[in-house]
């Protein structure tokens, strides 16, 4: 039995167990390009960058990307956040390219691209590639919370409910007031 599940939470306010949730993905996104940008100190990126984030259009968006990534060819983020930009516009194959092309180039050791790639496979129906994701992530860091979380979420969505309701009772275990988690978890519940 597979579940089809929204993981669009609503945004909880003024309840303090929601107090530590954090930005959304497009926000830390744009922080991170900008820091980045800040740091690499080119006036030609710093130019772009302002039009980037003067932008309320996402295709003008990454169209200034575009601009960005022929004078940076090499930085994951941006792939990253153009990845992100495509899954907005619902241009999945795109998306996904840029995801690839993301994890690709990431020479730090975040696992942010991995992360949200799994995510973005579960959001594809692609459980089985989700999963081979997440282990990669766990291979680099056997106590990552949002890969065992996403591993929660695959197993629930394939219907295998008691590993699911294991992962997520570790991530709690480990950070009680997640709220993707208890989301998740309330979801386990219910499809017990």
């Amino acid at each position: 039995m597979c579940m089809k599940i929204n993981w669009n939470t609503p945004i909880l306010q003024n309840t303090s167990i929601f107090q530590n949730t954090p930005k959304s993905k497009s926000e830390q996104s744009m922080k991170e390009l900008r820091d980045h940008i800040i740091e690499r100190n080119d006036l030609k990126i710093k130019k772009q960058w302002k039009e980037l984030e003067s932008s309320d259009d996402l295709h003008e968006s990454l169209q200034i990307c575009s601009k960005i990534k022929n004078l940076d060819p090499d930085d994951s983020r941006l792939y990253l956040h153009m990845a992100r930009i495509h899954v907005e516009l619902k241009e999945y194959s795109h998306a996904n390219d840029f995801f690839l092309t993301s994890i690709e180039k990431e020479k730090q050791v975040t696992l942010d691209p991995l992360i949200e790639y799994s995510e973005f496979l579960i959001d594809n129906n692609r459980h089985a590639e989700s999963l081979d994701y997440c282990e990669r992530v766990l291979e680099k860091d056997s106590n990552n919370i949002d890969a065992h979380h996403t591993k929660s979420k695959i197993y629930l969505e394939t219907g295998q409910f008691p590993l699911a309701l294991e992962l997520v009772e570790y991530v709690l275990e480990r950070e009680k007031n997640n709220v993707r988690a208890l989301f998740t978890k309330s979801m386990v519940l219910r499809a017990l």
